[in-house]
């Protein structure tokens, strides 16, 4: 099975679960998340949308606390670059109709929590298929925190050499790390 049909299949069981059903394991991760973001200073994280991890309650949590510089990704030009936001209204609709920051300031990011279709118990991730995080990684050191429910994890191998493993992935029953960090 190819990278694309995974993560279809995937996405197709993730949109199977209403909002009131994933809303349970969506706080639990939120928690968890919030415990890995404690200690740093610069948040990327993106809007979900599509069935994903609900990240709105972790952006509103993390945007309460006046020390933490969130951020969030915009498409330009091919690049995936990251503007602080001040609170949601900063977020407008964008590249693939996903929210994104209206600001012109850039930060380099401390942490990072991805989005994701499948994983693998490697900490690999296959995405939407663009490549968009696999190239901010090579350019752009940080912690890379996976969000995703427990059974969008596969037993299988699919990375590719140029696929960039995430440090940690975290779901509702357990996080995953390739090493501690």
């Amino acid at each position: 099975m190819d990278k694309q049909a995974i993560a279809q299949s995937i996405r197709d069981k993730r949109n199977s679960y209403t909002v009131m059903e994933r809303a349970y394991w969506d706080k639990k991760i939120h928690d968890t998340v919030l415990d890995y973001c404690s200690s740093h200073q610069t948040i990327g994280i993106y809007a979900a949308f599509n069935g994903e991890v609900d990240t709105y309650g972790i952006i509103e949590t993390l945007l309460w606390d006046k020390s933490k510089t969130i951020v969030l990704p915009r498409i330009e030009n091919g690049t995936m670059n990251f503007y602080k936001i001040n609170d949601m209204n900063d977020l407008q609709p964008g590249h693939f109709g996903v929210l994104e920051p209206i600001g012109t300031e850039t930060k380099a990011v401390d942490i990072m929590i991805v989005p994701l279709s499948a994983f693998n118990t490697e900490c690999h991730r296959i995405g939407y298929g663009k490549g968009y995080y696999d190239r901010y990684f090579e350019m752009n050191k940080c912690i890379k925190v996976g969000i995703a429910y427990d059974f969008q994890k596969v037993d299988i191998q699919f990375q590719d050499d140029n696929d960039v493993a995430l440090d940690a992935i975290v779901t509702e029953r357990a996080v995953y790390h390739v090493e501690k960090y």
